[in-house]
């Protein structure tokens, strides 16, 4: 569901931007797919994520290495601390985390067609490649009904989308376990 809501978004981006500004994107291969999904061994507090302001989770220095050089716009609703960036241009590069406290991130994307297993941080996480250059997911689980999501794409398909996310996953992970 978060994958169609970002590529609407995407899709709802029209103005014109530079062939030059494409953002590097190392990439990160899933392991296999997912047929259970995957618990926690070891469970850490989201409470590094919860203390500030969600759009200051992504440092400014990562999000222009992924083409976002906009202010987010943050949102929280039911336990879910949300921050969207969205960059206007023919790029139609946008950027989603999701802190749960109180609902396991991996819950919506677990029995996807196209999940994955893989792991962030010593994480057990599902990434979903909706369209591998278009728009990647990936569910982070912390601790029993905690975790966070990572969305990024973009309407420009020569970017690596899945290597973008893993890298703000990797960075929150680490806030995360650094406590």
């Amino acid at each position: 569901m978060r994958g169609v809501v970002l590529v609407l978004a995407l899709a709802g981006l029209v103005a014109c931007g530079s062939p030059d500004d494409k953002p590097p994107a190392p990439t990160s291969p899933p392991t296999p797919t997912l047929t259970t999904p995957p618990t926690v061994t070891e469970s850490f507090s989201l409470s590094p994520l919860l203390d500030g302001a969600t759009c200051d989770l992504v440092e400014r220095d990562l999000r222009a290495r992924l083409g976002l050089d906009v202010e987010g716009s943050a949102y929280a609703r039911d336990g879910i601390h949300t921050c969207t960036w969205e960059e206007d241009g023919m790029s139609g590069i946008g950027l989603t985390i999701s802190v749960r406290s109180e609902s396991d991130p991996l819950g919506d994307d677990y029995d996807h067609p196209d999940a994955q297993v893989t792991e962030v941080g010593g994480f057990p996480a599902i990434l979903v490649a909706v369209q591998p250059d278009f728009v990647c997911d990936i569910a982070v689980k912390t601790a029993p009904d905690q975790g966070f999501t990572v969305l990024y794409g973009a309407l420009d398909q020569t970017l690596d989308s899945c290597g973008g996310a893993r890298m703000v996953a990797d960075q929150l992970a680490a806030r995360v376990r650094e406590g």
